[in-house]
């Protein structure tokens, strides 16, 4: 064979494995993962379901499962209830999406009034990015679970270190939703404020390690005592190693 015939076959053949065969690749994405919390205060013991799957059971008021574990990117019920009772408190529709983490959270209170339906328990996915901050810094994700006394409405709030001028601060979150903010590691105090006021519902002093995510639960009821007075409770989460 002579050399330029032997030079086209061989490029033919480069072309062919460079190129998969002539097929086309997929890309492979993990399945969506869940964890389990409960910020409902008047609570007693709360199981969590997916369909009629138990996932979670015995979850006391600011308690949650351990970690996140992995479910399927599919149509589904969420759904809670108390543990000594067979209907569910609430249930929400949802398709968690592949590659793909999330807080399901039980918040709102069992027992409201009828003309304040807004503070109902009911249960919401958050998503949580899961990449850990770079350096020095710390990623808290605050979710407002926090209620108002009755005849009160509940406001949106901010959280910022205490005075006029906050280092770091987010602002107007809604009750049920959240906001993320990158902060300094080491020692920080926080307080929670009702939104674009001075008014102080809760200031707390924490300590919170380079390269950590935290989610911030802002829970309670205003004027209320013992373990559902108002406060603000860090949850360590886990970092993902593939993002």
């Amino acid at each position: 064979m002579k050399s330029w015939l032997v030079g086209i076959v061989g490029l033919i053949a480069l072309m062919s494995v460079g190129c998969g065969g002539g097929g086309t690749g997929s890309v492979s994405y993990p399945d969506p993962t869940v964890r389990y919390f409960n910020v409902v205060p008047d609570s007693t013991a709360l199981t969590f379901s997916i369909d009629s799957d138990i996932k979670a059971s015995s979850l006391g008021y600011l308690t949650s499962t351990s970690d996140f574990v992995s479910t399927k990117a599919k149509d589904v019920d969420f759904s809670f209830r108390e543990n000594a009772e067979s209907d569910p408190i609430d249930v929400l529709a949802s398709t968690p999406a592949k590659n793909s983490d999330y807080a399901v959270i039980a918040f709102g209170q069992e027992s409201v009034a009828t003309s304040e339906p807004i503070k109902r328990a009911r249960i919401t996915l958050l998503p949580i990015d899961r990449k850990a901050p770079s350096g020095n810094k710390a990623k808290l994700i605050v979710f407002h679970g926090f209620s108002r006394a009755t005849g009160f409405e509940t406001p949106n709030i901010d959280l910022q270190n205490p005075g006029d001028t906050p280092q770091f601060f987010v602002r107007n979150i809604a009750f049920g939703e959240s906001s993320s903010l990158t902060v300094d590691s080491g020692s920080q105090t926080f307080q929670i404020r009702r939104n674009g006021t001075e008014q102080v519902y809760v200031e707390q002093t924490v300590t919170l390690g380079a390269g950590k995510i935290y989610l911030v639960i802002v829970g309670g009821i205003e004027g209320a005592t013992g373990a559902i007075a108002p406060s603000m409770n860090l949850v360590e989460i886990s970092p993902r190693t593939d993002i």
